[in-house]
Formats: structure tokens, C-alpha cells, sequence
């Protein structure tokens, strides 16, 4: 979520309060003055179930009487394409190759043992499972057919590096 606000100057007030809240506590607090250079950029991200409030109400002889807003994060969106996974992965325009809910374009299906990279040691993890269905490695069988085979060396040698 990123937040922008300008503030405006306006003779009934002497600023703008802005507080967002997540879960009822307070993660964002700032009061905004006059004149219009004031600008919050802000930006977090939110875990699925979260509620996030966002109030903003003006400071001076009208002071609260401002207004406020919330939304629910519901499902989660971790390519922030504004397009819910399970949407995307409905519809067959990501992919989910494991099932487990999340795009494999969030996810770095190759690092076998996880430690951030695709390397030798993920290549070696998956040659001890091979045949297997990953027995103490079950991301060796990164496409989740069920065996370690040649589809799933294709995934770690593809993506051999860094991962993303």
C-alpha cells in the first residue's frame, strides 16, 4: 500500500492529521500543515487478514470532525499487480506448478534448500532425492507431481544463480 498525500491550505484549519492503524495499532502517524509542500509518501505492506484504518481528520477549530476509512487485505497479491493470486491462478495467466497457493513468479522454486541461491548444493540435494518424492528434500520436487525426475533438474538448472 502506498500512501500520498498533499495538504492544502484551507483557513479553517491548521493542518491535517493523517494515523493509519493496522490491527488497531498504530504503524503511521504525521500531522501535516499548510502550506501545500507538506507530502506523505509512505508505503508498507500488509498481511493477508490484516485491517488497515486510515484516518485523516483536520486540525484547528474543526478539529474531529475528520473521516476515516479501512479495507481488509483478504487475500494476498504478491506480484502487487493489484490482481488477487488465486485470481491470477484461476485464470492460467501465472502459474502455480506446486499448488500451494502462490505464483511461481513470487517464488524461487529452484533453491532447493533455500538458502537464497540456486547452486550446486540445491543440484546436489536433488540428485539425492532423484526417483524419490524428495523424501528430506521435498523441494527437490519443484513442480509437485509427486517424483524428482528430469522436469524438476530442468527448474534448478534454469535457475541457476541468485534468486530473485
Amino acid at each position: 500500500m502506498r500512501l500520498i498525500f498533499n495538504s492544502f491550505a484551507n483557513p479553517f484549519t491548521t493542518g491535517i492529521r493523517i494515523d493509519v492503524r493496522v490491527d488497531g495499532q498504530v504503524v503511521y502517524s504525521r500531522t501535516l500543515t499548510p502550506p501545500a509542500t507538506d507530502v506523505v509518501d509512505w508505503t508498507a505492506e500488509f498481511a493477508v487478514g490484516q485491517t488497515v484504518e486510515i484516518m485523516v481528520d483536520p486540525l484547528g477549530h474543526c478539529g474531529g470532525d475528520g473521516f476515516g476509512t479501512g479495507l481488509r487485505v483478504l487475500t494476498s497479491d504478491c506480484n502487487a499487480n493489484l490482481i488477487p493470486d488465486a485470481v491470477e491462478i484461476a485464470a492460467g495467466s501465472v502459474y502455480d506448478r506446486n499448488h500451494d497457493g502462490v505464483p511461481d513468479v513470487c517464488q524461487c522454486l529452484a533453491d532447493v534448500i533455500e538458502n537464497g541461491i540456486v547452486d550446486g548444493a540445491d543440484l546436489a540435494a536433488l540428485l539425492t532425492a532423484w526417483g524419490t518424492d524428495g523424501g528430506i528434500y521435498p523441494r527437490a520436487d519443484t513442480n509437485a507431481d509427486g517424483v524428482v525426475d528430469a522436469n524438476d533438474l530442468a527448474v534448478v538448472l534454469s535457475g541457476w544463480g541468485a534468486c530473485p
